[in-house]
C-alpha cells in the first residue's frame, strides 16, 4: 500500500512538472512578440513578477493567511534561491534580444548538466558515463550554435549564464527548502524576485516607463499563467518528486517552446541545428537518469 501511495505521489509530481513546463513555454513566445515591438525586456520582466507577487499576496491574505507564515531561518535561504532565480530570468530576457526563442530554449535545456556538476561537487561522485553525457551536451550546443556561424555570440553567453543560475536554483530549492510549503515558497520567491528586479529597474531607468497595451497583455498573461501558477506547480513538483525527477521532465518545456516558436514566430533551424538540439535534449534526459541512479546508490550505501 505504501509503495502505491508513493507511486501516486510521483505521478502527481510529474503531472505538475509537465503542467508547469507547458505554462512556462508560453512566456518566451510572448516575450519575443514584445521585443519585436521594441518593448524593453526589463520592464516586461519586472512588471510580470510584481503583478504575480501582488496576485498571490492579495489572494492569500483574503483566503488563507496561514500560508504566508515562514520561519525566519528559512528567509535567507529563500533570498538566496530568489537571487539565483532573478538573475536567471534577467539573463534569459536579455538573451532573447539577440537569439531566437527556439535556440535559447535548446541551450537552456542544458540545465540538468548544472545539477549533475553540483551533485558531483557535493558528493564527489561522478563516473565516466556521467562525463560522456556532459560532453555530449556540450557537443550538442556546438552543433546548435557553432557551424552555421550566424548565431549571436552574446545571446548564447547570456542564455548559458541563465542555464547555470537556473540549474543552481533547482538544486538549492530541493536541498535547502524541501520542507517549506510550496505555496509559501512560491509567494516569497516571486516577491523577492520582484523586489530585486524592481531595484534593477530603478537603477537602470530612474523613473516609470510607459507601457503599450500589447506589453500589458504580455505582462498579465505571463504573470498569471507563466509565473504565479507555473511556479507554484513547479516548486510543488520538486517537493513531491525531487529535483532529479523534475529535471528529467524539464526538457519538455524546450519541446513545447520550440513547437510554439515554429508555429507562431516562424523560426527555422538548419538540419545540423535540429540534430544539435536533439542531442542536447537526449543528453539532458540521460543525465537526469544518471543523477537519479546515482542518488539511489548513495541512499542505499548510507
Amino acid at each position: 500500500m505504501k509503495s502505491l501511495t508513493q507511486a501516486g505521489s510521483k505521478t502527481s509530481g510529474r503531472v505538475l512538472a509537465i503542467s508547469s513546463s507547458l505554462l512556462m513555454s508560453i512566456a518566451p513566445i510572448l516575450i519575443k512578440f514584445g521585443l519585436g515591438n521594441a518593448i524593453d525586456p526589463l520592464p516586461l520582466l519586472t512588471l510580470r513578477f510584481l503583478l504575480a507577487a501582488a496576485i498571490l499576496w492579495i489572494g492569500f491574505l483574503i483566503f488563507n493567511r496561514s500560508v504566508l507564515k515562514i520561519r525566519r531561518a528559512d528567509l535567507w535561504k529563500v533570498l538566496l534561491v530568489s537571487a539565483l532565480f532573478a538573475t536567471a530570468y534577467h539573463l534569459f530576457y536579455q538573451g532573447l534580444l539577440y537569439i531566437d526563442a527556439s535556440i535559447a530554449h535548446m541551450i537552456f535545456a542544458m540545465n540538468p548538466a548544472v545539477v549533475l556538476i553540483l551533485l558531483a561537487i557535493t558528493t564527489r561522485r561522478v563516473s565516466l558515463s556521467g562525463i560522456v553525457r556532459l560532453l555530449a551536451v556540450i557537443f550538442g550546443v556546438y552543433l546548435l550554435v557553432g557551424p552555421s556561424g550566424d548565431i549571436n555570440f552574446l545571446g548564447v553567453v547570456l542564455i548559458l549564464g541563465m542555464m547555470t543560475f537556473y540549474g543552481a536554483y533547482i538544486f538549492l530549492v530541493d536541498k535547502l527548502l524541501s520542507d517549506v510549503p510550496a505555496i509559501t515558497l512560491t509567494i516569497y520567491i516571486d516577491t523577492f524576485v520582484a523586489l530585486m528586479l524592481g531595484g534593477v529597474y530603478l537603477v537602470q531607468f530612474g523613473t516609470w516607463q510607459s507601457m503599450p497595451i500589447g506589453g500589458w497583455v504580455i505582462i498579465i498573461i505571463t504573470a498569471i499563467l507563466s509565473t504565479a501558477l507555473a511556479h507554484l506547480f513547479f516548486i510543488r513538483s520538486i517537493q513531491i518528486a525531487g529535483s532529479e525527477e523534475v529535471s528529467l521532465l524539464t526538457p519538455l518545456e524546450t519541446v513545447f517552446t520550440v513547437i510554439w516558436a515554429v508555429i507562431f514566430l516562424s523560426e527555422r533551424l538548419e538540419p545540423i541545428q535540429w540534430f544539435g538540439g536533439a542531442l542536447i535534449l537526449v543528453s539532458a534526459f540521460l543525465i537526469n537518469r544518471y543523477i537519479m541512479a546515482s542518488q539511489k546508490e548513495v541512499e542505499v550505501v548510507s
